[in-house]
């Protein structure tokens, strides 16, 4: 594996798109948010491709946490959902991040979620997602942390969409924000009207903690996560509530939003799931205004990510926040 680093390294230094080296092809991948992505083969039989992910380095520990993540999924027999992970490095001179290095999944990268009609996948979807929630605390048999956020009540969720809101001004506008009390206003009315406390704990599962469509493959009949650097112990109904919440879920009907729910309350045998993934959606809904308003209002700062990573442009803010506004107004105007 260190004439594989080596190889990455030669590619990274001379930033370029492909490099032949040490008896590896490196090939540079589309970037993620928070990592560089490569993939390594060689020009045999004998060897499947790779994947190696440089992510940096700060207290989340990204690299540590996904290495982690995908080995206690594999080790603790909820294998085939993530990739098999095979090595993880932290001491790499040369590079920007810390480095994992798994599988390379061969399948569809999802440009969005499945289509309504299209149960098989969604079933697929759910049922993969269901099998990384059945690996709980008393089942590991490898530590693995919290998740980035750790859900037992709703109540965890406020900080952290506290800390979002306190990145922007007091007043003023911002995008299709008019005053940016109205954010405030919409954080008040949330903690009225929704349950902050559940009458016990919520169970507590592995969790992926990032389900935007780019992170599933579909590969032969089945639905596979990638990027597990958020993930950890948390409510399973996040996992649901968050996919749900994110933009690529707007255009799902109230028939399927109801599917989903009752399905994948089947799936774990928990009809309880059902209503908490209703109140964590309309408080991820709330954070994913905020954030969208961060973005918009540092959208030309510089960034501290990894140079090469994905960015989003300004129109991505601008066309969105619009979007998140007028759904949480008509949830808690």
């Amino acid at each position: 594996m260190r004439l594989l680093i080596d190889a990455v390294v030669e590619a990274y230094q001379a930033d370029v798109d492909t490099c032949e080296a040490y008896d590896w092809h490196v090939q540079r991948m589309p970037a993620g948010g928070n990592g560089l992505i490569y993939k390594a083969d060689k020009d045999d039989d004998l060897h499947k491709p790779l994947c190696v992910k440089i992510s940096k380095r700060d207290d989340r520990q990204r690299t540590a946490r996904e290495f982690t993540a995908m080995r206690a999924l594999w080790w603790s027999g909820t294998r085939g959902i993530s990739p098999y992970p095979l090595v993880f490095y932290d001491d790499i001179a040369h590079l920007p991040g810390d480095v994992v290095i798994s599988e390379w999944i061969e399948g569809e990268v999802m440009s969005s979620y499945p289509a309504e009609s299209d149960k098989q996948k969604w079933t697929a979807l759910l049922s993969a997602l269901a099998r990384v929630h059945s690996l709980t605390p008393s089942k590991a048999n490898i530590i693995v942390p919290d998740a980035v956020l750790c859900i037992k009540h709703p109540a965890d969720i406020v900080p952290f969409i506290q800390e979002r809101r306190q990145r922007l001004p007091e007043t003023g506008s911002v995008g299709a924000v008019d005053d940016l009390r109205e954010l405030d206003s919409f954080i008040e009315k949330m903690q009225q009207q929704l349950p902050m406390r559940w009458d016990k704990p919520a169970p507590q599962a592995f969790t992926q903690n990032d389900l935007n469509n780019r992170n599933m493959i579909w590969q032969h009949d089945r639905m596979r996560f990638v990027d597990w650097e958020n993930s950890g112990w948390s409510d399973p109904a996040q996992d649901v509530a968050d996919m749900l919440g994110r933009e690529q879920g707007f255009d799902i009907s109230e028939a399927h939003r109801a599917w989903i729910c009752n399905k994948y309350a089947d799936l774990v045998g928990d009809d309880s799931v059902i209503e908490r993934i209703a109140v964590y959606e309309k408080m991820f809904t709330v954070f994913w205004l905020i954030l969208l308003t961060v973005g918009m209002e540092n959208a030309n700062q510089s960034s501290n990510r990894i140079a090469g990573t994905f960015k989003y442009s300004s129109d991505y803010f601008a066309k969105r926040q619009p979007q998140y506004l007028k759904k949480v107004r008509a949830m808690f105007g």
